[in-house]
């Protein structure tokens, strides 16, 4: 924890020497709720909640050489603060490191954790089969890698998209074999679901209880859908309790989550035309039953996709499940081969906010946008560049395009003054 607060008071005064100023705290439990049906709503209150005051300065710091000086761009999160959190996914090189820590409190107020989250971080194997006939339906659960994530995110007043609850990847094959065995073949469908309701119920509970009103959506089911057709067969989730595993995942989401914590179903390439559709016949039921807030679209995408129809699919889905949110989950937008990928990137990112700004105008909830990494090295398409700073914290010109989307300016640099 002391690590976190040595690292929040070094943020804290980059952003009082920028002039950035600091959030009123007040409750989040209206974060994602329109004002005016527009989904311009006060959604900066979710971090507002959990946002703390720190000295202006600490001596002790020297920052490196290596990066570049960020205090004077403008604040993603600060010009877009009446129109949607913007978020950003953090990994332990981005916690560990003051330099990049401060560029991300300066820029973002949403936080998803890279990988600290997932079900094979959480799930206590060790635990788990030392007395594998006492833990069969009610499979222990460590702590120790969410408690980090959300001491640093509270720390640093940062929201929390708590990503991801079931998913066929990066969870532990033993969570589904008789005594955690896999000699011993798959538990049956009912002793599995026994054991993701417990889950379930653990993780969500004990994130209520210690940090509550910190987490405001989770991702209850990742990438369920196949990329040929239908549902993703090549799932223990499918293959063990069978194709009804999402609707039973967010039903039991629903009984533990808090009120005000919302639940969302999360892919890829959630815009493509026949995709968009197995997803929306299998969530319908899902939305009718009450149990699905909203859909988020990771959007992993390159420079030949034109804005357009990626809005388009966004107004499919509120059109065929009802009045759920839209969050932008994974946002990057990789290069292509030509020698002006950068203005090109630029404009494409420019693009996209100023689509979904269109249609919060339109009615729909657009609700939190998550650019998924901080620096082009770190990010999981590092050759494609797909990210809005380089290695040593420089902006390029993609930045300046999700600046000037909502300045409406051809100059960003204006809005650092």
């Amino acid at each position: 924890m002391m690590k976190y607060r040595l690292l929040a008071l070094l943020s804290a005064a980059a952003i009082m020497l920028a002039g950035c100023g600091s959030s009123d705290s007040s409750s989040s439990a209206d974060a994602n709720k329109p004002s005016d049906g527009t989904g311009t709503s006060a959604v900066t209150e979710a971090s507002e909640a959990v946002t703390e005051a720190a000295p202006a300065e600490d001596s002790s710091y020297t920052r490196s050489k290596s990066f570049v000086e960020t205090k004077d761009y403008p604040s993603l999160k600060e010009l877009y603060k009446d129109r949607f959190l913007i978020g950003c996914a953090i990994s332990t090189k981005v916690m560990n490191s003051p330099e990049y820590t401060q560029l991300a409190v300066e820029q973002f107020n949403s936080y998803t954790a890279e990988n600290e989250m997932k079900p094979e971080r959480v799930l206590d194997q060790q635990t788990a089969m030392s007395d594998p006939g006492k833990y069969n339906e009610h499979v222990p659960v460590t702590y120790d890698s969410i408690r980090t994530c959300l001491e640093y995110a509270q720390a640093h007043g940062f929201a929390v998209r708590g990503h991801t609850l079931v998913w066929h990847s990066q969870t532990p094959e033993w969570f589904f074999y008789k005594n955690f065995d896999k000699n011993q073949g798959n538990v049956d469908r009912e002793t599995m679901l026994k054991r993701m309701e417990n889950y379930i119920k653990d993780v969500l509970e004990w994130t209520n209880e210690n940090y509550p009103g910190l987490i405001y959506a989770w991702d209850v089911v990742n990438e369920a859908a196949s990329d040929s057709k239908g549902m993703r067969k090549e799932s223990k989730w499918y293959e063990v309790v069978g194709e009804d595993f999402v609707e039973k995942a967010f039903e039991y989401a629903r009984k533990y989550a808090a009120k005000d914590v919302k639940l969302f179903y999360n892919d890829y390439n959630a815009y493509q035309a026949r995709k968009q559709k197995d997803i929306i016949s299998f969530l319908k039921p899902i939305a009718e039953a009450g149990n699905l807030d909203g859909v988020g679209m990771q959007s992993h995408i390159g420079l030949y996709l034109h804005p357009n129809s990626f809005m388009s699919a966004v107004r499919e889905y509120v059109e065929e499940l009802g009045d759920i949110e839209i969050q932008i989950t994974e946002l990057d937008i990789g290069k292509d081969k030509s020698d002006n990928w950068e203005e090109k990137q630029k404009e494409l990112y420019k693009g996209f906010f100023e689509g979904l700004m269109e249609l919060q105008d339109d009615g729909i909830k657009i609700t939190s946008v998550t650019i998924w990494g901080l620096t082009d090295d770190m990010s999981w398409r590092k050759g494609e560049n797909a990210l809005m700073f380089n290695r040593d914290l420089s902006r390029k010109p993609a930045f300046d395009g999700v600046v000037e989307a909502i300045t409406g300016s051809g100059d960003s640099e204006e809005e650092a003054a």
